[in-house]
C-alpha cells in the first residue's frame, strides 16, 4: 500500500489514501523519482542498501529485458542481483538477453501450432526453459493463455499425451498467477471501478482450468492411471478451479440480490439461468472426479500431499 509519512525523529506517522488491511505492507517513495529511469532510481537507492522491488520498477526494467527467477529463492533478478535474497547472478544479463530471444521465438511457435498444427515439440521445449527462468507475471499470464489454446488444438487433433505435457507446464506457471488473480479479484470487490475487469479475468481462468481438469480426467479414466504425478497435477488444477468457481458464483449471487432489490426482472431471470448452468457444470465436474476416485480407489497409493488434495 503506497503511503506518505512525516516524522519528528522519535515517531513516524504513516498516511494512506485508502483503507489498509490487517497485515498489509506499507511502502513509501525514497525521493521524487517519477521521471527517473530504472537505473537512475536504483543507483539513488544504493545508499539505503537495497534495491526496490515495487511493481513499477520491475515493469520498467522488463521493458528492456525480462526479469529472471532467482536460482536461490525464486525472487526477481534485476541487473545481476535478486531483489529478495540480494544474491548475485553474474551471468544474469546474458541469460536475460537469451530469454528475450526465446520469448520472441515462442510467440512465433504458438502461432505455428494454433494455425498450422505444427511445431508443438519445439514449443514445449522452449516453454520448459522459460518457466524455469522467467519472473514476469505478465509473461506468465500470456504463456498460460497461449498454452491453453495450444492444448485445445492438440486435444482436437487427438494428441492427448502431448496435451498433458503442456498441461504440466501450465501447472508450473499457474501457482503465482492464480494467487495474484484471486488477490486482485478480492481487492476489486472493495473497489467497484475494477470489479468488472477482474471478474472477466477470473472467468477466463475458470474456463482454462475447466479445460485442463477435463483433459486429465479423460486420460486417467481412459487408462485407469494411478500415476501420482498426473493425479497431483489434475487435483491442483481442480483445487484452483473450485476456488475460482466459488468466488465467481458468490459474485453472481450478490448481483442477483442487487437486481432483485432494483426490480430488474429481465436481467434477474437471465442471471439466475446463468447461475443454474454454472452450478450444474461445477457439480458435474466434481461428480466425475468422485467417480474416478471410487473406480481407482483400490489401486491408489499416494503420499500425504496427494491425499490432502484428494480431500479438497
Amino acid at each position: 500500500m503506497p503511503c506518505f509519512y512525516q516524522t519528528d525523529c522519535s515517531t513516524i506517522d504513516f498516511f494512506s489514501c485508502s483503507e489498509v488491511k490487517a497485515g498489509e505492507e506499507l511502502t513509501i517513495t525514497y525521493g521524487l523519482l517519477l521521471g527517473d529511469e530504472f537505473e537512475m532510481r536504483q543507483r539513488s537507492l544504493r545508499r539505503f542498501h537495497f534495491m526496490c522491488r515495487c511493481s513499477r520498477c520491475i515493469d520498467d526494467y522488463q521493458k528492456e529485458l525480462p526479469a529472471l527467477k532467482c536460482f536461490f529463492c525464486a525472487g526477481p533478478v534485476l541487473n545481476t542481483r535478486c531483489l529478495l535474497c540480494s544474491k548475485k547472478m553474474l551471468d544474469a544479463k546474458e541469460i536475460q538477453s537469451s530469454l528475450k530471444k526465446l520469448l520472441e521465438q515462442t510467440e512465433t511457435l504458438v502461432t505455428r501450432v494454433t494455425t498450422r498444427n505444427d511445431g508443438y515439440r519445439s514449443l514445449l521445449n522452449s516453454v520448459k526453459v522459460i518457466s524455469k527462468l522467467i519472473y514476469s507475471p505478465k509473461q506468465e499470464k500470456w504463456l498460460i493463455v497461449s498454452l491453453c489454446e495450444v492444448g485445445k488444438v492438440l486435444f482436437k487433433m487427438g494428441k492427448l499425451q502431448e496435451c498433458l505435457e503442456f498441461g504440466e507446464q501450465v501447472d508450473c506457471l499457474m501457482t503465482r498467477e492464480t494467487n495474484d488473480l484471486m488477490a486482485n479479484f478480492n481487492d476489486s470487490q472493495e473497489d467497484s471501478r475494477n470489479a468488472d475487469g477482474e471478474t472477466t479475468a477470473l472467468e477466463a481462468s475458470y474456463d482454462q482450468l475447466a479445460f485442463w481438469v477435463s483433459v486429465y480426467q479423460l486420460w486417467i479414466a481412459q487408462h485407469g492411471s494411478t500415476d501420482e504425478k498426473l493425479w497431483g497435477i489434475m487435483l491442483r488444477f481442480n483445487a484452483r478451479f473450485k476456488e475460482i468457481a466459488k468466488s465467481i458464483l458468490a459474485t453472481k449471487k450478490a448481483r442477483l440480490t442487487d437486481l432483485e432489490q432494483k426490480g430488474n426482472q429481465k436481467e434477474w431471470d437471465a442471471l439466475e439461468k446463468e447461475i443454474c448452468i454454472h452450478e450444474q457444470f461445477d457439480l458435474r465436474h466434481q461428480k466425475q472426479l468422485a467417480s474416478l476416485k471410487a473406480k481407482l480407489a483400490h489401486k491408489l497409493d499416494f503420499d500425504e500431499l496427494i491425499i490432502e488434495l484428494l480431500a479438497i
